[in-house]
Order: structure tokens, then sequence, then C-alpha cells
């Protein structure tokens, strides 16, 4: 289900990608220091706020066409046409005329119901403006949510690690013992047990931190500027056409190991 999404994602039908895939991996380790930069200029790029500005603009000119309806249109017109009695002199000099005159449109009469018309484009216009205020908003939470989990989650790491490195300490203190016929399996199993527990809370603490960074990404909407490039025409049939290429993906470092190498147990 992950790949059949990936390949939509991708603008493909959904189908197997190993091919695409190196194959099963560790999770990324996200970097320590992240470069957000000024949010207000890096939320610009999302669509969604670029949407709702648009609209905005476009919802402006409307007021203005409308507001136009007030004035009076003047216009010139003229038509050329060729015409006679039989068809054999339809090309003839003679068969030739014109007509050309000014115009002039003014609905003075519609003067409230043209006015009323500006209200109501003005009053739509309003709404976008409160709507790109709230797409603008919503862009700020969505950010600053992301920088506020990422913190937590690469803080709850460091406390995740001791707390499995020293599970695993215990565990092969408690092997020793178990050896030697000091406790149970039941006492040995406990300890087994605490350190999965651990381990598993280490992993999925990793996996929030680097899913809270993406969020971060997306919610500054990094990687989605448009970017438009002439030469790309004499590139090779395998880009989708009119659609840029994608930038190249950054370099994730692989995860650090659970433990250090000299806390494991030599018999695993």
């Amino acid at each position: 289900q992950a790949q059949n999404r990936l390949a939509v994602l991708m603008g493909m039908p959904p189908h197997d990608l190993s091919y695409m895939l190196d194959g099963p991996a560790s999770i990324p380790s996200a970097s320590d220091v992240v470069t957000a930069g000024v949010p207000a200029e890096l939320i610009w790029r999302r669509p969604d706020v670029r949407r709702a500005e648009r609209l905005v603009a476009a919802q402006s000119a409307e007021i203005g066409i409308a507001q136009s309806e007030l004035y009076p249109h003047m216009s010139i017109n003229g038509m050329m046409a060729w015409e006679a009695e039989r068809f054999s002199d339809v090309f003839n000099g003679g068969a030739f005329g014109g007509t050309v005159g000014p115009s002039l449109r003014w609905n003075v009469l519609n003067y409230g119901r043209l006015l009323n018309n500006i209200r109501v484009q003005d009053a739509r216009f309003q709404q976008l403006v409160a709507s790109y205020q709230q797409t603008v908003l919503q862009a700020n939470e969505e950010a600053e949510n992301a920088i506020v989990a990422y913190l937590h989650f690469t803080d709850q790491i460091k406390v995740r690690e001791e707390s499995a490195r020293q599970a695993l300490e215990a565990e092969r203190v408690a092997q020793v013992k178990y050896r030697e016929g000091e406790i149970d399996f039941n006492r040995l199993f406990t300890v087994q047990q605490l350190l999965l527990n651990q381990q598993e809370l280490l992993a999925v603490a990793r996996g929030n931190a680097a899913r809270s960074l993406v969020d971060l990404y997306r919610a500054l909407g990094g990687g989605w500027e448009i970017r438009l490039d002439p030469s790309m025409d004499g590139e090779s049939s395998s880009e989708l056409p009119g659609v840029p290429p994608a930038p190249p993906a950054p370099e994730i470092q692989p995860a650090p190991r659970l433990v250090p190498d000299d806390l494991e147990d030599p018999q695993e």
C-alpha cells in the first residue's frame, strides 16, 4: 500500500516499485540542525497560500470591472461586404461596400443594479481576504507544530537511547547471573522484555522525529517551487512532458546503531 501511494504521488499507475527502491533500510536519522529560514518567506512557497493570494488578486480585478460599468463605453464599429445581384458580379469593384461608425453604451438607467453588483464583488473580496488570512494562519500553525514536534522527539531520542543502553546492560548482567544459576528464567525474561520495550520506544521516537522533519519541510512548502527551463525541451523522453524534474534527493545518513558495540552481548 505504501508503494502504491508513492506511485500515485509520482504520477504513475500503482505498481511494484521494488526496482526503484534499495530494499529495506533503517529509519533515516534527522540532522540535529535544521535550517528553517524566515517562516514568512518559506510559507509563501506553499501552493495553498499562493492560490489564496491569487484568488484575492483576481477578485480585486472583478471589483474594477464592476466599477467600469458605471461609466460610458465608446467604441467604433465597422463592416465590409461584397454584394451583387448576380454571382458573377460579386468580385467586381462595384460590389464592395462597407460601413463604419461610433457607438456609445451607458447603462445609466441600471445604476442601482450596477452599484449593488459592486457591493457584491466587494463582499466576495472581503470573504477571500478572510480566507487568505486563515490559510496563512493555518500554515504558520502547521510549521510551528512541526518545529515543536521535531524538537520534542529529538530530545526524546536522547532519553530513549540512554534507557535502551541501561536496559541492555541490565540484560547482559541478567544473562550472566542466569548462566551461573543465581536467578531463574522468569527474571531473565522480564529483563529481556524490558529491553525489547525500550528498543521499540527508541525506534518509535526516531520514526516520529523523521516524520516531524518531513512535516516541517512540507509545512514550509519546501521543494514545491515551479521551475521552468526552456533547455528541458531536448531532454530524454523518460521525463514527463511539461513537468520539470524533481530536485536531487538529499543524502541521508544511515541511522546510528541502537547501542554501542561494547554493550552488546557477544553471544548474540
